[in-house]
């Protein structure tokens, strides 16, 4: 199996695991207003049954994403870098080939929809109801365009994993397509939002999504630092993993609106992924095996 496609896999189960995590703390924040929770229930119409067995994989994926959180920071290998700029047709892959319609699997493209629409979605709009002051029918209007641009983010990104599977050598091409699907799917959601909000709160927006991408960095350079917390480090690892650990992650210069919310979006915080490889190549064998790596 390619390098790719390994950090492909890591990248996608760490997604779907934080997705489901995120549960948890949607549902701490709303856990003072029952009213609220029954009324989000009936929204999506999840039955008890349903909810007590949504809420049993939770508990086990999150026992996963805790160890799988850790190993990441460190693990994630120079995917995005490695993107060329210029991609030529695979061979054989016609250009209806290209452009086809990859319908996902229909069980896991469901969970994940409904996953996203009540542990993503649901807690961005309620945050940004107070944030951005909004009235009316602007949080209807606002939940349905984020929903939208989720799922059809989702849908860019399992795409191209089942790409990946077909024809795995032909993954900068690939990636190219899902790459300009998903700044489609950032332009038609901020051309939708623009005719719903005003402009002050269009600025407003941009606002709190540079606050959520710095702390993500903030909590990515918490994870970093705990991951290597266990281990047995020298005085001079220890002084430039916190020299390179501090040049790891960084807000990105351009945030699309909707990025908070859609898990499958371009990310909001840029990776130095040579800076992360020179972390790694800090460590011996044996603390490397105690990563797991």
């Amino acid at each position: 199996m390619s390098e790719f496609k390994v950090g492909l896999i890591i990248m996608n189960l760490l997604k779907m695991s934080v997705v489901f995590l995120f549960g948890f703390a949607a549902a701490f924040m709303l856990g003072d207003n029952v009213q609220q929770i029954r009324s989000v229930e009936s929204v999506v119409s999840i039955d008890d049954n349903k909810t007590v067995a949504l809420h049993a994989q939770i508990a086990q994926l999150t026992e996963e994403n805790n160890q799988l959180r850790e190993q990441v920071a460190i693990l994630e290998l120079p995917i995005e870098a490695a993107q060329a700029t210029s991609f030529s047709v695979p061979s054989g892959a016609s250009s209806q080939q290209s452009t086809e319609q990859i319908t996902p699997k229909p069980a896991l493209s469901a969970q994940v929809k409904k996953s996203m629409q009540v542990f993503e979605v649901k807690p961005v709009v309620f945050a940004l109801s107070s944030e951005l002051k909004l009235q009316g029918e602007q949080n209807n209007v606002l939940e349905q365009l984020l929903t939208k641009k989720a799922q059809a983010d989702f849908e860019s990104w399992q795409a191209l994993s089942e790409r990946l599977e077909q024809q795995p050598d032909n993954h900068e091409y690939y990636r190219q397509l899902y790459n300009e699907e998903i700044i489609q799917n950032s332009a038609e959601y901020r051309q939708s939002i623009a005719s719903t909000l005003t402009a002050e709160q269009l600025e407003q927006y941009q606002v709190y999504e540079r606050g959520q991408a710095q702390l993500t960095v903030s909590q990515k350079q918490s994870i970093l630092a705990h991951s290597v917390s266990q281990l047995n480090l020298s005085a001079f690892q220890q002084q430039e993993i916190e020299r390179l650990s501090e040049q790891v992650y960084s807000v990105s210069q351009e945030i699309d609106l909707g990025s908070t919310g859609s898990p499958y979006a371009n990310p909001s915080v840029s990776t130095d992924f040579e800076k992360l490889s020179q972390i790694k190549a800090l460590f011996t064998q044996e603390q490397l095996n105690k990563l797991r790596l």
